[in-house]
């Protein structure tokens, strides 16, 4: 009898992972071999604790196709591998079949899709408005770095990579929670002990332990948002801009556009709650820090590493030094955006490093893939496997090595290899152009004031963690000497 029992309970647990593991076949799409042997269950455990690497030997592994079912923490998961297929999906599917789970905080408000709402806080001219605040922050750099000199310095070595994410610590601060607060003086506040904890490897620090810093930034959060809202506070910002979001206030410019706060806004319901807000600000926060750091850090360290890049960078530097005297302050927005080369150095270091090496989204409507009969259902998971890609010999000439000029035509008529370093579609990255703004504002701050060297003899490390982002292992020495100043 309890034989009987055994084997029955034996027979329905196989049959319940046979129908979880045959999920895409039942589906009629090509999917990997899920027979239940050791090689798959080592494919299942890979993927569970080395995401990223296991994605990218997927890709790797299924050359022959442009898509095939795989299986995530018991999750199923298509694995899109082919550029041109990828793209065809995102700008035929965009946003309204395929949602990014972070930023579906508008549940309530299905009509509405968040991420273009929030697309016009990143356009010309709210940013233009936004930079004098990120600009207070690069003169603070140059403070910081100036009262390390002592009188017979001549030469001080600083770590780059501790500079680059004290910075971008302290623009975001600034821009998405309104903050003055001075990090390079400041070192140890809620926002560098938030990324810190942010940092850390095991899941029980971040559950325990990072409540605190979360805590202390949503009381921070919610005491400026009362202030705005009933004092009319106005400062050109993130925070600004989401408050407008979150009063029914129109965000995109045009004539009539106003950095105020409508009158009326307590008497009507709010599309955005005060969690939501917080939720929303809390994820800016986190992925602009990712971008941002990890981008601006390897794009030095790849102008520091070659002498012709460096050396083009400086000519460009040139003209943009003749021109920022006629301005008011130091650097204004036309002159960043003028920088053309640079902007290929940050696309480049965008595709050899990118801070997110996979595009995972939901299907939130059933879609029909593009050239198939096969359909996409609600809830369905996709994945992009960006890095993969973006290192792969059939799209890119020598795709390890760190060539700028890739992205731009050639005198010959060569075709210039395609850029997607921030998404593809209608789901590209809506913030590319503030974290490009940033990049070039402290990038242009280092190379007008000082002389730079980088120390490292050998090439940085690049470390994967838990949330999937690039890093670098132990930091990044350079050298400066200042620049006599003209």
């Amino acid at each position: 009898m309890w034989l009987l029992v055994h084997i029955i309970c034996y027979t329905l647990i196989l049959l319940a992972v046979h129908h979880v593991f045959s999920y895409w076949k039942r589906r009629r799409f090509p999917q990997e071999k899920t027979v239940l042997y050791w090689d798959f269950f080592k494919q299942l455990i890979r993927r569970e604790l080395q995401y990223v690497k296991a994605i990218n030997a997927d890709y790797r592994r299924f050359r022959s196709q442009p898509f095939v079912g795989i299986y995530c923490r018991l999750k199923p998961c298509l694995l899109v591998r082919d550029l041109s297929f990828a793209n065809s999906i995102m700008k035929t599917a965009g946003a309204h079949h395929f949602t990014n789970t972070k930023w579906d905080y508008s549940r309530n408000y299905r009509k509405y899709n968040l991420l273009e709402k929030l697309s016009p806080i990143f356009c010309k001219n709210q940013l233009e408005g936004m930079l004098p605040h990120i600009e207070k922050v690069g003169n603070n750099l140059l403070n910081h770095l100036n009262d390390r000199w002592r009188q017979d310095d001549k030469v001080i070595e600083v770590d780059a990579q501790y500079l680059i994410s004290t910075f971008v610590i302290n623009v975001l601060a600034n821009l998405i929670y309104g903050s003055e607060i001075d990090h390079f003086k400041q070192t140890d506040n809620v926002f560098k002990q938030y990324v810190n904890e942010k940092l850390r490897n095991t899941r029980a620090y971040n559950f325990f332990l990072r409540q605190n810093s979360s805590i202390t930034l949503r009381e921070m959060l919610n005491e400026n948002v009362q202030q705005r809202e009933q004092s009319g506070l106005i400062r050109k910002d993130i925070l600004q801009m989401l408050l407008k979001l979150r009063n029914g206030d129109n965000i995109e410019y045009n004539e009539k556009f106003t950095w105020c706060l409508k009158k009326d806004y307590g008497i009507k319901e709010k599309f955005l709650s005060l969690s939501k807000l917080t939720r929303i600000v809390e994820h800016l926060f986190d992925m602009g820090y990712e971008s941002m750091a990890v981008t601006a850090t390897f794009t030095l360290y790849e102008i520091l590493k070659d002498d012709d890049i460096r050396q083009k960078i400086m000519q460009e530097l040139e003209a943009f030094e003749l021109t920022k005297t006629n301005c008011n302050t130091c650097v204004n927005y036309e002159n960043l955006q003028n920088l053309k080369f640079m902007d290929l150095c940050i696309q480049e270091t965008t595709r050899k490093y990118p801070s997110v090496p996979l595009i995972e989204r939901q299907c939130c409507k059933d879609f029909k893939l593009p050239g198939t009969k096969l359909t996409m259902r609600d809830g369905d998971t996709m994945i992009i496997p960006l890095m993969a890609i973006q290192h792969d010999e059939k799209y890119y000439v020598n795709p390890l090595s760190y060539k700028p000029q890739r992205f731009v035509e050639d005198k010959s008529g060569e075709k210039a290899e395609v850029f997607i370093g921030f998404g593809f579609g209608a789901q590209i990255c809506v913030a590319q152009h503030l974290i490009k703004l940033v990049i070039k504002l402290i990038l242009v701050k280092l190379f007008l004031n000082y002389q730079l060297e980088s120390t490292d003899s050998g090439s940085l490390k690049v470390d994967y963690k838990r949330l999937a982002c690039i890093r670098a292992k132990k930091g990044f020495k350079i050298k400066l000497k200042k620049l006599l100043q003209k």
